[in-house]
């Protein structure tokens, strides 16, 4: 059985919202401008560099690896995929853009001088359960229910909305749609179709399944020594012997 045949079924299954597939999908500069336009309903939205899986590490605690990291002159752009809401919590948003802060600013830099931090969880739920397609998360004084602009812009997107009568609507539709040719927007839909229907994008999706596969293998191999470890231990325990346990 040839890659092609093996995995076929698979590749007709994908949709934007799953992880193997979007970061295919998203190593394409002008996908992610789309989509950057349609959920900041701004035309104009360029990017000069794009990242896919971004690692930002953190020498002081916990590092992230972020989907999608894109900037331009003046913002930075993080963009997360995610099947749960429980992966998009509001206080991950503020531990992204804090970790961002850190990353695209140097010593001595003016902080009026800082780039601006844009958000987005592009989640499967819907996170907030308003029935809304789109919720912007915002700074305000309380005693005057005035929105403050501190730089840092948090979107979350529900897709589990299906109205498609607005452009934010059919982005939502999009990435639930396993057919390129029903898609809305034409440059996902070419990314797409490259991706299911021509023999170059197919071979890609192939490579990647290989790829997800034998790191799946090796651990499930890490998974059973583990166990077998654990095994070992308590049936050493259960005869009342005294066990030393030598790491690794």
């Amino acid at each position: 059985m040839t890659l092609v045949n093996k995995y076929a079924a698979e590749i007709n299954r994908l949709v934007l919202f799953d992880d193997q597939f979007a970061m295919v999908v998203f190593d394409d500069k002008k996908c992610i401008e789309k989509i950057l336009q349609i959920i900041l309903d701004q035309e104009n939205i360029n990017i000069n560099e794009y990242q896919l899986q971004k690692n930002l590490k953190n020498l002081q605690g916990r590092s992230i690896i972020m989907d999608i990291f894109a900037t331009n002159s003046k913002n930075s752009y993080n963009l997360e995929i995610e099947q749960k809401k429980i992966r998009a919590a509001l206080k991950r948003a503020r531990f992204h853009s804090s970790l961002i802060d850190a990353y695209i600013s140097n010593p001595g830099d003016e902080f009026t001088k800082l780039h601006n931090i844009v958000v987005i969880f592009i989640c499967k739920e819907d996170v907030f359960k308003k029935g809304l397609p789109i919720y912007h998360v915002s700074e305000i004084i309380y005693e005057t229910n005035e929105i403050v602009d501190s730089g840092i812009i948090k979107i979350y997107v529900n897709g589990q909305y299906e109205d498609t009568s607005s452009d934010i609507g059919k982005l939502i539709h999009d990435f639930k749609e396993t057919n390129p040719e029903k898609m809305y927007f034409k440059e996902l839909a070419k990314r797409v179709r490259y991706l299911k229907e021509e023999s170059e994008g197919i071979e890609k999706m192939c490579g990647v399944f290989e790829e997800f596969g034998k790191k799946r293998e090796l651990q499930g191999e890490k998974m059973g020594r583990k166990m077998e470890k654990i095994n070992t231990l308590l049936q050493l325990m259960n005869k009342k012997y005294f066990v030393m346990i030598i790491p690794g």
